[in-house]
């Protein structure tokens, strides 16, 4: 038995995971803490992160830091993602988050990401057979991986993401008719190449991990308290999504926060993650979408232990 943890440093959102490992039982989380920061708040490809949300980041891994050392963690797994990945200092603020939190995470690829993300999703959807496309919607990026009889195919990792979206066209709550009409064009406009990557096949699965789509599920449900049992194998359907849509645009940012199952610091990125995934849904003519609560945290702490996602 060994007691681990995996961090996810997300464009939008921390995540950490403890959890103690059995090969023989799995996974059995002993901590589970999120914060949203928007690291890739203003971000320029290129360009330095922004040093308020720099900041706020760290101090955040600091005390994740302090949870993995009171919990006895004895291997530590995790990942940087889109916004590290495209700030030019990324591996500098990687470098000051070992110091500072007395831990080290690496910047990963967004094909590593895709793996490790459908990795995860496989671990908490053993019932599924059959062609499964697993889709992370992320705060710069979003992945896509092709799951086929449980066989993980190579993933497409395409610089689209909600913070990006929200900060291009969705500068105004409530939501001018006009910018939707531009945001969805846009993002008709990316998911052209998930397209060609992945056509759709008979009997697929559309599988939706991370923040933006268990958030939508959440609401659906009109969750309190998040509650990962109730949100994993949640079928979101289309007509649902085009609700909700219709629901948030004209609503103000303080108005948006009411809803049950929209965690804090999402008020405003929600918006265009639902037309993400109503896009998604469209082009791939599926009128439901399966939430999964794990994906990347999980994928990090299977494959660092050497651990089957059928564990």
């Amino acid at each position: 038995m060994t007691i681990a943890a995996a961090v996810d440093v997300g464009s939008n959102t921390l995540r950490l995971l403890i959890a103690r490992v059995d090969r023989g039982s799995g996974l059995q989380t002993l901590l589970l803490d999120r914060h949203v920061t928007r690291l890739s708040q203003n971000l320029t490809p290129g360009e330095p992160l922004d040093p308020r949300a720099r900041q706020r980041t760290l101090q955040v891994l600091i005390r994740f830091g302090e949870l993995i050392r009171g919990h006895g963690v004895e291997r530590v797994f995790g990942g940087a993602t889109a916004a590290v990945r495209l700030a030019s200092d990324g591996d500098d603020f990687l470098d000051q988050v070992e110091r500072e939190a007395e831990f080290r995470i690496e910047k990963i690829s967004g094909e590593q990401e895709a793996f490790l993300t459908a990795l995860g999703v496989l671990s908490d959807l053993d019932s599924i057979r059959g062609p499964v496309l697993v889709v992370d919607p992320g705060g710069r990026s979003t992945e896509f991986i092709p799951v086929e009889d449980r066989r993980i195919k190579p993933g497409l990792s395409l610089d689209i993401g909600v913070v990006g979206l929200c900060e291009d066209f969705l500068s105004q709550a409530p939501a001018p008719p006009g910018q939707l009409a531009a945001l969805e064009k846009e993002i008709r406009g990316k998911l052209e190449r998930a397209l060609a990557f992945y056509p759709p096949v008979p009997g697929l699965t559309l599988a939706g991990t991370a923040g933006t789509v268990t958030t939508i599920a959440a609401m659906l449900l009109e969750l309190d308290v998040y509650q990962p049992d109730r949100i994993t194998g949640y079928r979101i359907t289309a007509g649902q999504v085009e609700g909700l849509i219709e629901r948030l645009a004209p609503l103000d940012l303080e108005k948006r926060r009411l809803f049950p199952g929209l965690e804090q610091g999402r008020e405003d990125v929600i918006l265009p993650g639902l037309v993400l995934v109503q896009a998604l849904m469209r082009m791939y003519s599926q009128e439901e979408m399966k939430a999964v609560d794990a994906g990347l945290l999980e994928g990090h702490i299977i494959n660092g232990i050497g651990l089957s996602p059928d564990s």
